[in-house]
């Protein structure tokens, strides 16, 4: 038996919905009765099966198919690629913002705030430094917390997406989202009566991306270094903490897309 993909056949198409294509597979040397001919080449090994995702377009996958016959032993199978309709339930997005209060050293500007001596409004006196008399103002300020949930059942385990995504950030643009502004917080899932998978797929959205700066400390201070200068490029460090990972992969590309 052997199978060969007639790529000529195939056809795409796009909607609302999502894409769609069917690709041509010629299935030759098949045995049996009429119908057993038929079936043997529909579940011929290298013909794509039920559910089985396309290898290149992300989010759809095997819907169905069609066996004709070209002769007595060869019979071509048409296998239609979609958005599920049975396997995959609509999508559900939840989004929330919240306010946390972190400690800041610096205003909206980026800019250090300093608190002076009240004998002195000026850095600089006769001359001299007096950074002694000057002290890096600590406050608390309540910064807004953008979460982002989405579920949807599914017909993969999404184990594998759980392991790979989880704690990493976007390496890609999605939509309204800048690379390395989402961060997975998690992949969770509970498996159906139906074998399927309530899968649910936790982000945080941070518009400042998640990267962080490290700055040089002056240990005679113990507060950011008078000379760093973040135009040049001096007194500090802009550290990449988290994994960036291609979202696609997750199959949600649609659902980020739409917000």
């Amino acid at each position: 038996m052997a199978v060969i993909k007639d790529i000529v056949e195939g056809n795409l198409q796009e909607s609302s919905t999502g894409f769609e294509i069917e690709r041509a597979f010629i299935v030759t040397s098949i045995k049996g009765n009429a119908d057993a001919k038929q079936y043997n080449a529909r579940i011929a090994a290298g013909v794509p099966q039920q559910d089985d995702p396309h290898p290149t377009i992300p989010d759809i996958s095997v819907i169905g198919a069609t066996v004709d016959a070209i002769d007595v032993e060869t019979f071509s199978v048409r296998v239609q690629y979609g958005k599920p309709v049975n396997s995959e339930g609509s999508s559900t997005i939840d989004v929330s913002s919240s306010l946390q209060s972190i400690k800041t050293q610096k205003d909206k500007d980026d800019v250090e705030i300093l608190v002076f001596h009240p004998e002195t409004t000026e850095l600089f006196i006769d001359g001299a430094d007096n950074t002694d008399l000057i002290q890096t103002a600590e406050i608390d300020v309540q910064v807004p917390v953008n979460s982002i949930r989405i579920t949807k059942t599914e017909s993969a385990n999404p184990v594998a997406k759980m392991l790979t995504y989880q704690g990493t950030i976007n390496q890609l643009d999605i939509g309204l989202f800048k690379a390395q502004t989402l961060l997975c917080a998690g992949v969770e899932f509970e498996k159906t009566a139906d074998a399927k998978y309530n899968v649910t797929y936790l982000f945080e959205y941070n518009p400042k991306k998640w990267v962080v700066f490290a700055l040089f400390i002056d240990d005679t201070t113990n507060r950011p270094h008078s000379k760093i200068d973040i135009e040049n490029g001096k007194g500090f460090s802009v550290a990449y903490p988290y994994i960036e990972t291609d979202f696609n992969g997750l199959g949600i590309t649609q659902e980020l897309t739409f917000l």
